[in-house]
């Protein structure tokens, strides 16, 4: 898939990081396209600490695959409602300190919600708690064992490159 994407701007969000002394990190919002659609991304502007790293080794992705094909790639209001309240759940999994949220990306069908997590059964029951009074929701959650942030480091150096 080709992307290409360029920066839109800085924000700041009140997102709860397990380091809180060290306050939430600047986000950056990315707008582009993926294969002739819109794409967009949120992602997380710097690493966190390394006392923050090393507690987080899992990648996990949650993935809601969803059908674009009258919104130009993008969600109807409707899912992308839906896809706000997932994410506003997963929200209270980061303020129990169960997972850092990294970037979401949006387009072409697709939204992915990126975390690290430190234990994966501990983040799924947490997360199926969460998500208990809502509706089934098209999830794929995939877990790739990654200590050193390098999924992070390389969508950093891709889409937001250091002069």
């Amino acid at each position: 898939m080709l992307m290409k994407l360029c920066l839109i701007g800085h924000m700041m969000l009140t997102m709860s990081t397990p380091d809180s002394a060290a306050g939430s990190p600047p986000w950056v919002l990315l707008s582009g396209e993926a294969d002739g659609r819109p794409l967009v991304m949120k992602v997380m502007e710097e690493l966190p600490p390394e006392s923050v790293r090393e507690r987080f080794g899992w990648l996990t992705v949650v993935s809601w695959r969803y059908d674009g094909a009258k919104n130009n790639g993008m969600p109807s209001s409707d899912i992308h409602d839906q896809m706000i309240l997932l994410e506003d759940s997963i929200d209270s999994l980061q303020e129990a300190e169960l997972c850092i949220q990294v970037y979401t990306k949006t387009g072409n069908g697709l939204k992915e919600l990126v975390y690290y997590i430190g234990d994966r059964e501990e983040f799924m029951r947490a997360f199926n708690e969460a998500l208990a009074d809502q509706p089934r929701y098209p999830l794929e959650i995939e877990f790739f064992e990654d200590p050193e942030w390098g999924d992070l480091q390389t969508v950093h150096s891709v889409y937001l490159p250091k002069e």
